[in-house]
């Protein structure tokens, strides 16, 4: 009997398929419909759908995923009031850092951070109408 290769259905494999002359293939593809006796698979690049019956099928497994592109979220201004939840939310200082400060004083704290390389940016809401800035999220509002 063979493997059930429903589970695959949607996914993106690599498949490696026994050829008739003794040799084995790879074959890349998003899997469209699968069951015990085949896989239809369309191959990457083409526009073609390729029947891979399950008798010649070797092994299957998962194709990896590309690593995904992280960009900085664009965060409106901290107001005064949120600023030392936001330095424990988005900053990561400890609690006993913060607690220690006053609001005034962790908002000079935190103007004075590099946020270059940080996963969030302020953007004043302003210069998100003009299209620099699209989906600013309100800082901390979680």
């Amino acid at each position: 009997m063979s493997k059930d290769y429903s589970e695959y259905a949607g996914k993106k494999v690599i498949v490696t398929v026994n050829l008739e002359d003794g040799t084995a293939s790879e074959v890349e593809g998003k899997v469209e419909v699968a069951n015990q006796e085949a896989i239809l698979i369309k191959p990457k690049g083409k526009t073609r759908i390729d029947i891979i019956e399950a008798s010649t099928i070797e092994e299957i497994r998962l194709a990896p995923e590309p690593a995904k592109k992280l960009t900085a979220k664009k965060l409106k201004p901290v107001e005064l009031g949120r600023v030392r939840q936001h330095l424990l939310d988005r900053h990561g200082y400890r609690l006993s850092e913060i607690s220690a400060m006053a609001e005034e004083q962790a908002r000079e704290f935190h103007e004075g951070l590099d946020h270059s390389d940080l996963g969030h940016v302020h953007v004043s809401p302003e210069a998100g109408e003009t299209g620099d800035a699209p989906e600013v999220e309100a800082a901390d509002e979680e």
